[in-house]
C-alpha cells in the first residue's frame, strides 16, 4: 500500500500538482494509522486463539501468548 502511494505523490510532486500529493500522503498516513490499530487490536485479541490453532504445546502457550500480545 504504500510503494502505491509513493507512486502517486510522486507523480503529482512531479506534475506540481501539490494540492493533489497533499491529499494522497494525507490519506495515506491516515490509512496507515487506521490499519496498524485495527491490526494490533486483532492482534492482541487473537493471538491465543492463533497459536492454538498453530498447536503450541501447552507448557509454552502462556509465554507464547504474552510475547504475541508484546509483539502486536
Amino acid at each position: 500500500m504504500s510503494l502505491g502511494a509513493n507512486v502517486l505523490a510522486a507523480r503529482f510532486y512531479a506534475a506540481k500538482r501539490e494540492k493533489e500529493m497533499s491529499e494522497t500522503v494525507h490519506t495515506a498516513i491516515t490509512l496507515a494509522l487506521i490499519s496498524g490499530i485495527v491490526m494490533a487490536f486483532v492482534g492482541v485479541i487473537f493471538s491465543r486463539f492463533a497459536l492454538e490453532l498453530m498447536d503450541t504445546p501447552d507448557d509454552v502457550i502462556g509465554l507464547s501468548t504474552l510475547y504475541m500480545r508484546i509483539y502486536f
